[in-house]
């Protein structure tokens, strides 16, 4: 009667499954603790007086909807100080890749750099200046859900052209928001 060949491996092959093995057990244990570990993302919204809107309740129920572990770091712009201080906690915090704000163009502005310069993405749901865009957009790291304030113009003037509306004034803020109905107002309703 013939023996069973045994099949022994080599030493080095051995090796090569043993750390094959634990590399395996390291990505298991890793997709655990990933899934476990929460997602840091900071806000930094007007959160608080008359201006405000419901960011934060909406913003919860977002984080409570996805199925994911969410972790919401709120900053409140609204009141005295400076945005880019107010700001800091969320720049220094190498936890948090991603904030959503600011509410308006301006702080937009004051902001976008500081987090470009940390690879923190920077979502404003709010700010509309066409020139944000062109400052911020090749950068990768600013991002808005909104469109610029050019297709509010645009809108504007074609529903006054079907009107038949003639002349036209316009009062503007002296803001990046009220430049850019200065710069496109006047040329849409010469194209019209």
């Amino acid at each position: 009667m013939k023996e069973k060949q045994k099949h022994t491996l080599p030493l080095w092959a051995k090796i090569v499954l043993s750390v094959f093995a634990v590399f395996i057990c390291l990505l298991a244990t890793l997709a655990v603790i990933m899934r476990l570990s929460p997602i840091k993302i900071g806000v930094i919204l007007n959160l608080s007086g008359p201006e405000s809107l419901p960011y934060r309740e909406v913003l919860e129920w977002a984080k409570e909807n996805t199925g994911r572990n969410i972790e919401l770091v709120y900053i409140d712009s609204n009141g005295p100080g400076d945005i880019v201080e107010k700001a800091k906690p969320l720049l220094e915090d190498h936890s948090i890749r991603a904030v959503i704000g600011p509410q308006n163009s301006d702080e937009a502005f004051a902001l976008a750099p500081l987090f470009i310069e940390k690879k923190k993405l920077l979502i404003s749901p709010t700010a509309t200046s066409a020139d944000l865009y062109r400052a911020f957009a090749g950068e990768g790291y600013f991002w808005r859900t909104v469109e610029s304030d050019v297709a509010q113009a645009r809108t504007i003037i074609d529903i006054l052209a079907e009107k038949g509306t003639k002349k036209v004034a316009l009062v503007y803020a002296d803001t990046s928001y009220g430049k850019t109905f200065y710069d496109w107002v006047g040329f849409y309703a010469t194209e019209n």
